[in-house]
């Protein structure tokens, strides 16, 4: 009896083994600019959204907001009745980079159930990025890259900035980034204009930090401000913010003085289309920006230069599991057609008529 009863232990014990590891486990991490197309097409393309079985988003009001969630369901086109939990972070190009090759995980929300806040740590195993694995220090392995689209990098005024300060240079990014601020002078001509203008930024791990520097020809030591709401001071800030809200926040509350920016599209939606600056004097849209539908035809035909493509990574073939893999063949596929039938943040790299080979590298005619 004895021998019987754990011959069927065993057995049992097995069975529960074996319906865990069906499961399969999607760690995603990346570029925030990214996160609204990629939520509807998990939604709609991958999963199906009667296929969701539960998910939990840290802003469950406006899913394509948030920067953190876990969804679970199956994917009958691609794994049949298989359990799939995709757990995703929009904590920037870099982590995502430097997780993917091997270099610290990332933090997920543990659980699919809304509200609960618990994480989990893993190396990411999917990553998007706006910029190449080469503009990060994290060179191997080369990771399997593909692009995809791509997308602007967009300058911004604060509200209290005065609404003469239109246009940023190259040049005038340059020095603004050396020395943390510049006088309103330099941006409209007008010697009178003696305002001080602070630059504030996002950390490294932001892609469009990188992409604003290196089509700027900036390649020394950044320097910024950061407002303490506190005390309502500036102090200095040589490493940059680790989140988009922060910024966000320095830019549209009125307790804080003149200050610019770069944001990528997701989050200049969150400031007055009136306060977006052109850069080298063209904006990389046209009309008024806006969350619906957006005309990107300078940065299109080549007018805009600074924007960065879209890339979906993975590790190397033959290092690749074959799940992961095949998700992410299939979702850059489904990333494709969406992007292609309209979104307000993204361009198709078929309608793109421009290339480049390095961020911030010579624009040329494809």
């Amino acid at each position: 009896m004895k021998k019987i009863h754990f011959t069927l232990f065993a057995a049992a014990s097995l069975l529960l083994a074996t319906e865990a590891s069906a499961q399969i486990n999607i760690y995603i991490g990346g570029a925030v600019s990214l996160k609204d197309v990629t939520y509807n097409t998990l939604k709609t393309n991958m999963f199906g959204a009667a296929n969701i079985i539960s998910q939990n988003l840290d802003n469950a009001s406006k899913p394509t907001s948030a920067n953190n969630y876990t969804m679970t369901g199956t994917m009958p086109s691609l794994f049949g009745s298989q359990t799939v939990n995709v757990y995703v972070t929009w904590n920037g190009s870099g982590p995502a980079i430097q997780s993917l090759t091997g270099n610290g995980p990332c933090n997920f929300f543990a659980s699919a159930t809304q509200g609960v806040t618990n994480l989990v740590s893993a190396n990411v195993n999917v990553g998007f990025a706006v910029v190449f694995q080469s503009d990060y220090a994290y060179p191997t392995p080369v990771l399997s890259d593909s692009t995809y689209g791509c997308t602007p990098t967009i300058f911004a005024r604060s509200i209290n900035t005065p609404p003469t300060l239109t246009n940023l240079t190259s040049q005038h990014l340059r020095y603004i980034e050396a020395n943390g601020s510049a006088p309103l002078s330099l941006f409209t001509g007008n010697a009178s204009d003696t305002t001080d203008i602070k630059w504030i930024m996002r950390d490294i791990g932001a892609a469009h930090r990188i992409i604003s520097a290196k089509e700027a020809g900036f390649t020394g030591n950044a320097l910024a401000y950061n407002f303490n709401f506190t005390n309502s001071t500036w102090a200095l800030d040589s490493v940059g913010q680790l989140t988009w809200p922060i910024i966000d926040k320095m830019l549209t509350n009125s307790a804080v003085g003149p200050c610019i920016t770069f944001l990528p599209p997701t989050e200049a939606a969150n400031i007055p289309a009136t306060n977006i600056l052109s850069f080298n004097g063209f904006l990389p849209f046209r009309g008024s920006f806006n969350t619906t539908s957006n005309d990107f035809t300078p940065t299109i035909n080549g007018q805009y230069t600074c924007w960065g493509f879209e890339h979906i990574m993975t590790l190397p073939a033959g290092s690749v599991d074959a799940n992961i893999a095949a998700f992410a063949t299939a979702f850059k596929t489904a990333l494709s057609s969406n992007i292609l039938a309209g979104t307000p943040y993204s361009i198709p790299l078929s309608r793109v008529n421009v290339t480049r080979t390095s961020t911030g590298g010579l624009v040329t005619p494809k």
